[in-house]
């Protein structure tokens, strides 16, 4: 991090706001990015030094054509839900996709399916480090999705956040709904079926 004494560059200053970036992100402030850190040097003072102040900035938001101004807040994540059949194409094309699905409570989580769940709750809930009343972070995220793509049961691993609705200004913390969304892996063959039946047997059901 930045520290008396340091050469003032680029390249500090933009290491500098990475790491703040990605601490704030991982203890809940979801809505943090680098643009909310600015840095402005005084080199006015003389002997090859600078005095550098950093700014951090409110959230920029349009409400009835005006910009207003917000604190930065934590998000908590208060609902789970996995799609283990995910389509996006239908998802996409068909406004009616989400009805066809069948939908259990298992492990905290919403687990979406289509005529038959193929794999164990506590499998998801194992691998995911996602959960319910914990705080956003990147880090849980990240790995979450690592998990999730190294089970080499789905072609795609998509998580994605959403505020939940009717949410208080006033609050500190802001609750924040979770989609996993799984979209499986087709089938290329006996030798593939045969792999997965083989080396993921505990993980189906």
């Amino acid at each position: 991090h930045l520290h008396t004494g340091q050469i003032l560059s680029t390249d500090n200053l933009e290491a500098e706001r990475t790491r703040i970036t990605s601490f704030l992100r991982d203890k809940g402030y979801y809505e943090f990015n680098r643009r909310h850190i600015t840095f402005q040097a005084d080199t006015t003072i003389g002997q090859l030094s600078a005095d550098v102040v950093l700014r951090l900035s409110k959230i920029e938001t349009l409400s009835n054509n005006r910009i207003e101004y917000k604190p930065h807040k934590q998000y908590v994540v208060k609902e789970i839900y996995v799609n283990t059949d995910y389509d996006p194409l239908k998802a996409y094309r068909d406004s009616l996709y989400y009805r066809s699905f069948d939908t259990i409570y298992a492990n905290e989580m919403h687990f979406l399916y289509n005529k038959e769940l193929k794999i164990r709750p506590a499998v998801i809930n194992r691998v995911s480090l996602i959960n319910i009343d914990s705080l956003y972070s990147d880090v849980d995220v990240k790995q979450t999705y690592a998990n999730l793509s190294n089970l080499n049961l789905y072609r795609s691993v998509t998580i994605q956040f959403r505020e939940l609705e009717q949410v208080n200004d006033a609050d500190s913390i802001v609750p924040l709904i979770c989609e996993i969304l799984l979209t499986p892996s087709k089938p290329q063959g006996y030798k593939v079926d045969l792999e997965i039946s083989t080396s993921s047997e505990s993980l189906l059901s």
